[in-house]
């Protein structure tokens, strides 16, 4: 179960060891150029064992070529989880999709959906049979109440190695659009074949940022 959590300085040491941010501060863990995220950079190093010896709630993210980075959940409010990285680069997920960011280039500074998420609807077994309409905010540049129209659709099982545990998932195509920024593409989801729990996913939060790929570690 997740729980609500300080930052504690000793965790936040290791991540630096582990990351290796000296070779470029600018970077952090998770990279705050749009250049890293395109032409690619070295991932963190840990393991399974790491990541159990670990008492919060963790999940990887890494952006496009960017480099693999281990976030940790920080608090709860509501539905959303707030997970910070070394850098203090913030991320916040509202069932799993990206609703905010922090300290990166480009901002997904809010979301508002119109219909229950179809990803809930997934998880909990129910069927749904609508367009998902939903409106995000973006910095810089005041792209505010933008609005997106998307469909679900069930795209294949698959077999996922998640630091190193074999999970059996249902593949979801989430196509999506949006004429306001002349933008359009596809966001995957993947989820437990057993439990219907997200597993992993492979988001766009704009239309400039590459995708953001994240995995439940536990």
């Amino acid at each position: 179960m997740l729980r609500n959590i300080g930052w504690p300085t000793f965790f936040l040491c290791m991540f630096v060891m582990l990351t290796g941010c000296t070779q470029n501060s600018a970077m952090g863990v998770v990279g705050k150029s749009l250049e890293v995220a395109f032409y690619g950079h070295p991932d963190a190093k840990f393991d399974r064992e790491y990541i159990e010896s670990i008492p919060y709630a963790t999940m990887i993210l890494k952006i496009g070529m960017g480099p693999k980075s281990l976030v940790v959940h920080s608090k709860t409010v509501n539905n959303d989880i707030h997970w910070i990285a070394a850098d203090y680069t913030l991320y916040v997920t509202r069932n799993g999709r990206i609703v905010k960011t922090v300290n990166l280039p480009i901002n997904r500074v809010g979301l508002e959906s119109r219909a229950p998420d179809p990803i809930t609807q997934i998880e909990q077994g129910k069927a749904w049979d609508y367009d998902y309409y939903y409106e995000v905010d973006l910095q810089p540049g005041n792209f505010f109440a933008t609005p997106i129209r998307s469909k679900f659709f069930f795209d294949g099982e698959e077999v996922l190695d998640i630091m190193g545990e074999k999970v059996l998932t249902k593949r979801y195509v989430e196509v999506f659009s949006s004429k306001k920024l002349y933008w359009e593409d596809k966001n995957y989801f993947w989820f437990d074949a057993k439990t219907n729990k997200l597993k992993q996913s492979l988001q766009f939060i704009d239309p400039k940022t590459p995708a953001f790929l994240t995995q439940v570690t536990r």
